[in-house]
């Protein structure tokens, strides 16, 4: 059944390969976008948020988080959760294309962003945050909200080509494998979530132990 599923998503990708390229390049900038940001912010901003950071990664060696597991749980849900589900909505608009590539656009920022801001204020213990600390479930995030992105843009342009093309366009077969992809994004989402909210904050807490 894995298997299957692979090999379909494989031959989608294959298949719209073009907008998969312009989708990860909106995402690549926005990342580029994100790193860029960090050496042209103000150096009071760049201290404040220093400070946070510093004082969240304390709190977790103390173990004595600013706010409970289940708290994280509840608001990483709904931020990512809702990211994917709000891709995979506006693919059924034919106006969604642009919006679909700001949210995209917009995560590539913040992850870039993230990372930027690791190693610009702790060098090699910045790169150690950021491969422990934001990979692990960035590998999962990322995958599902791209292939998710791809689905709705394809979608949304079989839907201008329905609406400008005198032949009628099938939807039926494409709309039911749409409907499907959206339990399995979400479920990769969840497994990233619990990534992390579980397993990122104690190697963030191993790395800073080994550095303070």
């Amino acid at each position: 059944m894995s298997d299957t599923w692979l090999r379909d998503m494989i031959g989608y990708i294959r298949h719209h390969f073009a907008v998969c390229f312009f989708i990860v390049l909106i995402f690549g900038t926005g990342i580029v976008s994100g790193a860029f940001a960090v050496r042209v912010l103000p150096e009071a901003q760049l201290l404040e948020l220093a400070d946070y950071l510093d004082g969240y990664l304390g709190a977790l060696r103390e173990q004595a988080g600013m706010i409970s597991s289940n708290e994280a749980l509840e608001i990483a849900m709904f931020h990512h959760m809702k990211g994917i589900f709000l891709i995979w909505l506006l693919g059924f608009t034919m106006i969604g294309i642009p919006c679909i590539f700001f949210l995209v656009f917009t995560q590539g920022f913040i992850l870039g962003f993230t990372v930027g801001f690791f190693i610009h204020e702790y060098i090699l213990q910045g790169a150690l945050f950021a491969v422990m600390g934001v990979l692990p479930q960035q590998l999962l995030f990322v995958p599902s909200m791209l292939f998710t992105a791809l689905c709705a843009v394809s979608l949304s342009i079989l839907l201008i080509r329905r609406c400008m093309s005198r032949t009628t366009v099938q939807l039926r077969s494409y709309v039911v494998r749409y409907l499907a992809i959206l339990p399995l994004m979400l479920l990769i989402t969840v497994v990233g979530i619990l990534v992390e909210v579980y397993v990122s904050p104690v190697l963030l807490k191993g790395i800073y132990g080994m550095f303070g």
